[in-house]
């Protein structure tokens, strides 16, 4: 999944969790896989940082 793609998830598992339509066990499930793609997500946004910061040492 791309990063707007893993925004995108996390945004629809907030509005699910902030519901309140959802049993606990769903909630606990739901809230468990917000936190994996929130890491896979944090990995993909330090990927790309270190990306920048190269292109921009190769500028200086």
């Amino acid at each position: 999944m791309t990063l707007k793609e893993n925004i995108h998830t996390l945004e629809t598992y907030l509005d699910k969790l902030e519901s309140e339509s959802l049993d606990i066990n769903d909630a606990v499930t739901l809230y468990s896989k917000g936190v994996k793609l929130a890491d896979k997500t944090l990995k993909i946004l330090e990927k790309s940082k270190l990306k920048v910061e190269r292109l921009e040492s190769l500028n200086e």
